[in-house]
């Protein structure tokens, strides 16, 4: 039996942000997904990634601590040094502010509640994330 692989596209806007944003910054993918569907994904997103880093090269899955704990180690940076972005405080932002990450960025899709005492910037519009680091509209 062959594998069906999702083929849908990148939320509207968000290839065009991921790439003005590497412009300014490296971009780095952390999923709970497997390496092959980790590549996929950037692949899908057409954004210039410097790393892609899974589940299954991790050996766990987030919200796991030892996620972030992987990458700090991965990337050699202190959580000072990244801003982590997401669409996830439960996955994602929850354990960031745990392991120190002060930066992070909530793009809001209405899927999960706001759990602003997190200390994120929230935006609404992948088209502002750009503008969080600094970089003026087009």
């Amino acid at each position: 039996m062959d594998e069906i692989a999702p083929t849908w596209g990148p939320y509207p806007g968000v290839t065009e942000a991921l790439t003005r944003l590497a412009e300014a910054v490296p971009l780095v993918i952390v999923t709970n997904s497997d390496t092959a569907h980790a590549e996929r994904l950037a692949e899908n997103l057409k954004a210039p990634f410097e790393v892609v880093i899974s589940a299954e090269e991790m050996g766990v899955y987030k919200p796991r601590l030892r996620a972030f704990e992987y990458m700090f180690d991965k990337l050699g940076v202190t959580p000072d040094e990244i801003v982590h972005v997401s669409a996830s405080p439960m996955y994602d932002h929850r354990p960031a502010a745990i392991m120190g990450i002060e930066n992070k960025g909530y793009v809001d899709r209405g899927f999960e509640h706001d759990e602003h005492w997190l200390g994120y910037e929230r935006i609404t519009d992948i088209a502002d994330l750009p503008v969080l680091f600094g970089l003026p509209r087009p």
